[in-house]
């Protein structure tokens, strides 16, 4: 949901409950008790009998818990927290169905996605594997308009720059990426362009000063 390095899956828009009869309340005795009650689903009705909530398996066999209400004679899922075979994740979603809020963990890292009333992604903090905070933000489109990545190399910004620096020079774009994913943990290939052009157009404003310095003279 992030960017193209880390996208988890949001938790699904359809509630894991069926529609059934809703139980007679009123043959319930309230001293019944059980030690264990096994089933493949379980259903949460309000004292109207209808559905606020469930907990059952999806088809795709993992399970998950939705919770519910009814708008305009509707029912509509509000929260739901999931156990994806990647890893678990949360989803919370507005009046009108719009996933609002995303929390995902899987091996691809830690996510928290803030969506607008049309459901799209507007603002995404991560943290990957690698330990690199990253933030991104998208416009209404879905097109991502920044981006700000905060890490704590295992180095020195002149150990890093001995490295890049030959590479820029040489022209070994390749390279180069190679470098930049092992020194900052980047592999999105739109950011590894990105840095390639700000470190080129760094290295030939630098080669013309002596050159401005000496016609100058």
């Amino acid at each position: 949901m992030c960017n193209r390095k880390f996208t988890p899956t949001p938790p699904t828009t359809q509630a894991p409950i069926r529609s059934t009869a809703p139980p007679d309340i009123r043959r319930i005795r309230e001293n019944r008790f059980f030690e264990t009650v096994q089933a493949r689903q379980f259903i949460l009705v309000d004292e109207a009998g209808r559905i606020r909530g469930g907990l059952g398996m999806t088809d795709a066999g993992y399970p998950t818990l939705g919770l519910t209400e009814y708008k305009r004679h509707r029912l509509q899922l509000r929260a739901e927290l999931s156990l994806a075979p990647d890893g678990p994740q949360l989803g919370l979603y507005d009046s009108s169905g719009a996933l609002r809020l995303a929390l995902a963990a899987n091996g691809a890292g830690v996510s928290i996605a803030l969506g607008d009333r049309k459901g799209k992604t507007r603002l995404c903090f991560q943290l990957t594997p690698k330990n690199v905070v990253e933030l991104e933000m998208h416009d209404s489109r879905g097109r991502r308009i920044d981006f700000v990545q905060r890490v704590r190399p295992p180095f020195t910004q002149k150990q890093a720059m001995a490295r890049l620096t030959p590479l820029v020079k040489a022209g070994k774009k390749a390279a180069f990426g190679q470098a930049i994913g092992e020194l900052f943990g980047v592999a999105d290939s739109a950011q590894v362009d990105d840095l390639w052009r700000c470190a080129r157009r760094e290295r030939q404003g630098r080669a013309r000063k002596p050159r401005q310095a000496a016609a100058a003279a």
